[in-house]
């Protein structure tokens, strides 16, 4: 069974499922699948992550799921693929079973954490080129940007 990274919780309201969205295998090797995994049992879902990779960070954000960052995995077997540090955004309609290319971070972020207040999506930290990061991001899911709005 591969190893799934990202982890978000739903709200009672849409069933109170868990979906556990690519990742590694035991080999290394990248995991495409989404998982969602409910009270009443749990299913692979018919659509597969759109670029592998691990380290992403996930929210909620209305009825989507937006899936941003983390380190993009490449071929190579045996878990000797390319990996590199990710700026992709991608939103999952889990009903209409579609994901749909959103606006890039404006700096590649793995490892980051995210929180959704009033519609908006706020990534924080995580690992940059540069290393530790210390930029906050906001995707506005309305207006579909993300926007650089803190730094130290």
């Amino acid at each position: 069974m591969g190893v799934q990274p990202s982890l978000t919780i739903w709200p009672s309201s849409l069933s109170g499922s868990a979906f556990f969205i690519g990742g590694v295998d035991s080999g290394g090797e990248g995991v495409t699948s989404v998982d969602k995994v409910g009270p009443s049992g749990s299913c692979r879902m018919p659509v597969s992550i759109p670029v592998p990779r691990t380290e992403h960070t996930a929210a909620r954000l209305g009825r989507f799921l937006v899936v941003c960052g983390g380190m993009e995995l490449g071929g190579g077997g045996n878990g000797h693929g390319s990996r590199k540090l990710s700026d992709r955004c991608d939103l999952l309609d889990p009903e209409g079973g579609r994901w749909f290319r959103l606006p890039p971070i404006p700096s590649p972020l793995a490892g980051a954490s995210a929180v959704v207040v009033q519609d908006k999506m706020y990534l924080l930290g995580g690992r940059s080129p540069a290393g530790a990061s210390d930029k906050v991001f906001i995707f506005d899911r309305v207006l579909q940007y993300i926007i650089l709005v803190a730094q130290h």
